[in-house]
């Protein structure tokens, strides 16, 4: 048996680095205890188990951090989110780094309709409120008072900059 369990893992590990690179990342972020950022995170990974041509690039802020966030994107997107204030952001991004503006959790959603032919999977309210609440206090107890961002695969400690999950 451990054999068997250890040619898996070989299989396993062969697969994800036969696997090609993400042609797109859907990006989210958004403020940790906002129950519409939540929802995007789900709906973007939805799309992305879907179409495995596509990967999610998930970024939660803070207050001071999101405004900061925005105001570069505004920028860097040419333009396209100068009006875009409300949690979350959803752009595109493609391989050469080149991010397209989505919108909100609601055009995010009518791209996976208009990408798979049907709606994402319904939305549990409260139980989206409550992944939302429990993430901003691991954040905050994790900075101990005042830190912009969760640590989280891709910031090398809290307070670095957006804590980010997959992506590049």
């Amino acid at each position: 048996m451990p054999e068997e369990a250890e040619a898996k893992d070989e299989c396993k590990e062969e697969e994800e680095v036969d696997k090609p690179p993400p042609e797109a990342y859907v990006v989210v972020a958004g403020l940790a205890d906002d129950a519409k950022y939540t929802r995007a995170v789900e709906v973007a990974r939805e799309l992305c188990e879907a179409l495995p041509e596509y990967a999610t690039d998930e970024i939660v802020l803070l207050e001071p951090a999101w405004e900061a966030y925005l105001r570069s994107k505004a920028v860097s997107v040419a333009g396209k989110c100068t009006v875009h204030t409300a949690s979350p952001l959803v752009l595109l991004r493609t391989p050469d780094m080149v991010e397209h503006y989505v919108g909100s959790v609601g055009k995010l959603e009518a791209l996976f309709e208009a990408e798979l032919g049907r709606p994402p999977r319904p939305a549990d309210r409260h139980a989206l409120e409550a992944e939302s609440h429990a993430r901003h206090l691991e954040i905050l107890n994790a900075s101990r008072g005042g830190v912009r961002g969760a640590r989280r695969a891709g910031s090398t400690r809290a307070g670095e900059g957006p804590a980010r999950r997959g992506g590049p």
